[in-house]
């Protein structure tokens, strides 16, 4: 069986593309971390998803830069924030009696 030349060409196929490729959307985004009630050295980042089926969803990611924990849900951020919290004052408390 006789094959053109161009038929042996190999072509990448559209489903291989990742939505990005597709359209012009930006992968992530960082946003302002004291619109969640975190401190401002804290990042924000949204990220969109590269899913065609899931295009239009977003996900958020927090980070402290401190620990350089990265957090999934603002709930867990808070949380991690109030933990924190609790380990500095219980240090200065006792740093305080050792005086």
């Amino acid at each position: 069986m006789w094959m053109s030349s161009t038929s042996q060409m190999e072509v990448p196929l559209q489903s291989q593309l990742t939505i990005s490729q597709l359209i012009d959307v930006p992968i992530a985004v960082q946003l302002n971390p004291t619109s969640f009630n975190l401190p401002r050295n804290w990042v924000v980042e949204q990220r969109y998803r590269n899913s065609p089926k899931y295009a239009n969803i977003s996900d958020k990611f927090f980070y402290d830069p401190d620990t350089g924990k990265k957090f999934r849900s603002l709930k867990s951020a808070r949380k991690h924030l109030e933990e924190k919290d609790k380990n500095k004052n219980l240090q200065n408390l006792e740093a305080s009696q050792d005086s």
